[in-house]
Formats: structure tokens, C-alpha cells, sequence
């Protein structure tokens, strides 16, 4: 019976609120069609981020439909009927909202990871930033977020959901209001699994979604591949003793990273600038590898300058970390490159960005360093006093399973097992 399952055609619906996730999906489409298991992106775009999509298109091969195809959430399980749905988060209110339909009719989930989350401490809006946040949060109550509660309560109803499901619908919304980061998931937000991409993703995921560790695979890092010749220099920089260099890379993280403190772009340029200055002054020359989010407005700024900053893409950011110091960083993912070479990595907490936290996986990397102030840039040039045992035990940790080239595979047969186990059962 396993086996005639194994050849059965089989449906997976990844849910999303735009098309702009599908990117995290297209490494894997090889493995859906080699495990015969068709997938269809289905998102709310017209719901509030993407009014103009199509009903239906192809992106890259991956067949999307908007949702107004079908009407109502529900109406999404009745006309496909999937094997499984898969989801890129579940912090959303309309995920959850899908995510109680599936509950409602026991279709098999899968959360799959698409960042490295432990890279922040919080993404809890600051206190001191708080009116910044509100205003933003008004303007996307007008044009979504009402909307959104109103399907998400429509959906409470129509899957005859618990009080405590009511009661949590409560917290969420004053999580909202204040900007707190969910960091405790409520009923609505589980799934039968979720993929991670290394160690420390796997403990804040059951700590998050209360899972145990057989629900949560570690399927490895495809941000790896992302970057040409990373994976063959991981661990390569572990026993740099010193490093005659005149270059520092310094690489960005979004405005949610910095938790708003310096959410305005001429500001955060501010930050850059005064940085690049500080750096000159002692011979080192600045390079940015900043967040797809902020990289065009900044390159603007400093082009109305007398300065020589570079901006390296992701096929020169290998290249420069290499022969540079190590990486001035914000939260960031890309901020674990650096650590997987084993290179140094220095902590931006200084002017604009004075107490900026991050999460674990960078913090107590041993060879990251506090830069509190540009006043004494002698921590950039100076080699930084680490264990190697333990420095090569924390990479293999960060890194996840290899080669990275193996995660689809991993990712697919798991969704694939997880529809072969509700079929049987």
C-alpha cells in the first residue's frame, strides 16, 4: 500500500499573503515534481499587498493563484483539496486564519523557515520609537489590517474555534498595538512540522510553537548557496592570527531589525556616513552590503558626497570579506556569513544605534566583539582571543546539515512523508 501511495499524484498548497515569498519556494520545485506532488501558490494579494496580481499566473514555474479565484479561505481547502499546506509563516493573522481551516479538516502543515530568526533578540518595536511604529500601523489599518480581523473572526466562527482561540485573538491584538514580537505562538500559529536551518533555529522554534524536536527538522542553510564559493570557506578564517587589511565590510539589516531606531533613510545614512569617516581616519576603507530594503536610497545619499564608498553585491561580498578584517554588523542573516568563514564580526552599537541587541547566534559567536563608539577602532584591527574548539563547534551549529545543496531534498521528503503518514493513518 506504501509503495502505491509513494506514486500517487499529490497536491501541496503553499499559502502566503503575496507573491513576494514564491523566491523561497523556486530551489525546491525540482524535488516536488522527482517526490510527483504538484504545488500551487495561493495568496490574499488583492486582499491589501498586491492588488494588480492576476488571477492566475506562473512564476518561474510555480503555478499562483490569487484568492480571489476562490472567494473565502474555506473555499481554498473545497476546490483544491491539498495533501498538505505548506506556509513561510505563521506569525500573520490571515495564515492563522487559513491555518484553522486546516486545522478544522486535519490537513497535514508544514512551517517552513525562510530566515535565521535567532539573529535578534526581539523584534519588538522600541519603547523609545514607539510613536514611529503607530503611525505606520494606522496607515495599514486603514488599507488592511480591518480587513484582515474581519476574515480572521469569520473564520474563528465557521471552525467552531475555543474560547481560549477567542481569548488569544485578544493578546494578539495588543501585541500588535504595543509592537510586540510574538515569541510565545498560540493554537492557531501549530502545524505538524516545521523545517529550520540549523541547531539554534530548531531550540527557538520548539521554545516558540511548544513542539518537540521530532516536529521540528533541521534541513540546513540554503542561504549558503546563495553566496558562490561560501560553503568551501566555511570554518577557513577559524585560526586567522592577524589579518594586514584595509578594508571592513559592513553589512545592514532592515528597519524592523533596528527595531526603528533609525527607520528614517536620510538618518541611517547619517549613521553610514560618520561611520565611513571614522574608518578613513585610520586607513580602512568602508565597504556596504546593505538590506535589499535600504541599498538603492542610501547609494543616493552617497552619491550626493564627496566619498568613494563601495557597495558590494552578493557576487563580490565572498570576495571582500575575504580580504577584509572581518564585518561591521546589524541582525542580520547575512551577518552569519562572516561567522561561517570564521572570520571576526563586530556588533553595531554605537551613535544612532547605541544598545541595539542581538539574538545568541551572533552575540556569543567567540569571536564577535562590541563596537560601542568610533571613537577607538583598535577592536577592528586587533585579532580577537577565541577558543578554537569552541569556535568550530558554534560554526557546525550555525552552518546545519551539508552540503546545502542537499535542503530541498531534505525539505520535500519530509512534506512528502508527512502526506504518505496521513493517507495511511
Amino acid at each position: 500500500m506504501n509503495s502505491n501511495i509513494e506514486y500517487v499524484k499529490k497536491k501541496v498548497i503553499l499559502f502566503d499573503s503575496w507573491t513576494k515569498g514564491s523566491r523561497h519556494i523556486f530551489r525546491l520545485l525540482k524535488e516536488f515534481d522527482n517526490h510527483n506532488i504538484d504545488i500551487l501558490l495561493v495568496h490574499v494579494g488583492s486582499w491589501g499587498d498586491e492588488p494588480g496580481r492576476a488571477d492566475h499566473e506562473v512564476i518561474n514555474g510555480l503555478k499562483v493563484c490569487d484568492i480571489r479565484v476562490y472567494g473565502n479561505l474555506e473555499n481554498v481547502i473545497n476546490i483544491e483539496n491539498p495533501d498538505l499546506v505548506l506556509f513561510l509563516s505563521l506569525d500573520p493573522l490571515i495564515h492563522r486564519a487559513f491555518n484553522l481551516f486546516c486545522q478544522k479538516y486535519n490537513i497535514p502543515t508544514v512551517h517552513l523557515y525562510h530566515g535565521v530568526h535567532s539573529v535578534f533578540k526581539s523584534l519588538s518595536a522600541d519603547k523609545r520609537h514607539i510613536n514611529k511604529y503607530w503611525t505606520k500601523l494606522i496607515k495599514n489599518f486603514y488599507e488592511r489590517i480591518w480587513y484582515v480581523l474581519f476574515v480572521y473572526l469569520k473564520s474563528l466562527i465557521k471552525t467552531a474555534a475555543g474560547v481560549r482561540t477567542w481569548l488569544d485573538l485578544f493578546s494578539s491584538i495588543y501585541k500588535k498595538v504595543f509592537g510586540i514580537a510574538i515569541d510565545k505562538a498560540n493554537q492557531d500559529a501549530a502545524t505538524t512540522y516545521i523545517c529550520v536551518f540549523n541547531e539554534f533555529e530548531q531550540k527557538q522554534a520548539i521554545r516558540k510553537f511548544s513542539l518537540s524536536a521530532d516536529q521540528v527538522k533541521v534541513v540546513g542553510s540554503p542561504d549558503i548557496l546563495k553566496f558562490p564559493g561560501l560553503e568551501k570557506l566555511i570554518f577557513s578564517y577559524i585560526n586567522e592570527q592577524s589579518c594586514f587589511s584595509e578594508t571592513v565590510v559592513y553589512i545592514g539589516t532592515g528597519i524592523r531589525g533596528t527595531k526603528m531606531m533609525l527607520s528614517d533613510d536620510k538618518e541611517y545614512f547619517k549613521h553610514l556616513y560618520k561611520t565611513y569617516k571614522a574608518l578613513e581616519s585610520h586607513n580602512i576603507k568602508l565597504k556596504l552590503r546593505l538590506h535589499y530594503s535600504r541599498v538603492d536610497k542610501i547609494r543616493e545619499y552617497f552619491s550626493l558626497t564627496d566619498s568613494d564608498i563601495d557597495f558590494c553585491d552578493e557576487n563580490e561580498f565572498i570576495s571582500e570579506l575575504k580580504r577584509g578584517y572581518g564585518a561591521i554588523v546589524e541582525p542580520s542573516t547575512a551577518a552569519l556569513v562572516p561567522v561561517l568563514m570564521g572570520k571576526p564580526i563586530f556588533l553595531t552599537r554605537y551613535g544612532r544605534l547605541s544598545g541595539l541587541e542581538f539574538g545568541s547566534i551572533i552575540s556569543s559567536y567567540p569571536k564577535a566583539a562590541s563596537l560601542d563608539h568610533l571613537n577607538d577602532l583598535s577592536i577592528i584591527t586587533n585579532p580577537i582571543i577565541h577558543s578554537e574548539t569552541e569556535t568550530m563547534e558554534w560554526i557546525k551549529a550555525v552552518a546545519g546539515p551539508l552540503p546545502a545543496s542537499k535542503m530541498p531534498f531534505r525539505v520535500v521528503s519530509l512534506i512528502n512523508s508527512a502526506i504518505i503518514e496521513q493517507k495511511i493513518n
